[in-house]
Order: structure tokens, then C-alpha cells, then sequence
């Protein structure tokens, strides 16, 4: 494994981006007006995601989109154990740089099938909804 200052690197970049990432101060300019977005919107987020607050955030934008009004679909799914890496295959990288992964390695894996469904489901509804639009 490459190291520096006796430090294996994933973990280290993975400690560069956290830190990067903490204590931001959020205001009206950083925030994405997802109220104006004209289309379905999808939000997966993990509990446990070490890297940003992405199922709080994700929460956050369901209420904005709720709040607002919002005429297209949306929905939101937050999984259990995944790691930041949202992805529908698993990979040993993941586990060297997320904890999530090391310790929860089978439920890690469900939610990615879970994920795969919850994606591939989405993108049949939205396009079937979008056909059926276009029709009337």
C-alpha cells in the first residue's frame, strides 16, 4: 500500500475531504435552489456517510421541495449502511476508505441491490410518466 509520512493514503485523502468538508458555513448563495428544478428528482443518501451530511442534507431538500410546492415528482431513500460510496457494485477501495464498509460488509451489499432496484424503478417510472405526458 503507498504511504506517506507512514500514513496509508486512502485514509488520509479520505481525512483531507472530511476536514475540508467540516464546519462550512452555509449560506443563501451556497444553497442549490432545488425548488427550481423541472424534473423528478431521486435523493439517496447513507446514515452513515463519513465524508458529508448527506441524508440530513437530503432531508433538508425533501422539505424544501415539499415546502415549496414542488409539482414533479420526488422522493427520498436513505440507506442504512452504505458508505459514501453510492455505488450499485461493491469494491475492496471502499473498504480502505470507509469504515461503514469494514464493519458492515453483507449489509453494505444489500443496500447496494436495494439501490440498483430503487434506481432502475425510478428511471422506468419517470420515463413511463414522461411518455404518458407527452401523449396527452
Amino acid at each position: 500500500m503507498w504511504k506517506a509520512d507512514r500514513k496509508p493514503l486512502p485514509g488520509r485523502l479520505l481525512s483531507c475531504i472530511i476536514t475540508f468538508n467540516r464546519d462550512k458555513e452555509v449560506t443563501p448563495e451556497s444553497l442549490i435552489p432545488v425548488e427550481k428544478i423541472q424534473a423528478p428528482v431521486l435523493l439517496l443518501s447513507s446514515k452513515h456517510d463519513e465524508v458529508w451530511p448527506s441524508f440530513e442534507s437530503a432531508c433538508w431538500i425533501e422539505k424544501k421541495l415539499a415546502d415549496s410546492g414542488f409539482r414533479y415528482p420526488h422522493k427520498h431513500v436513505a440507506y442504512e449502511h452504505i458508505s459514501h460510496a453510492m455505488t450499485t457494485k461493491g469494491s475492496w477501495l471502499w473498504k480502505l476508505g470507509f469504515r461503514s464498509e469494514r464493519q458492515h460488509p453483507k449489509e453494505c451489499e444489500e443496500d447496494r441491490t436495494a439501490l440498483q432496484k430503487e434506481l432502475l424503478d425510478w428511471v422506468g417510472r419517470s420515463w413511463a410518466s414522461e411518455e404518458q405526458g407527452e401523449q396527452n
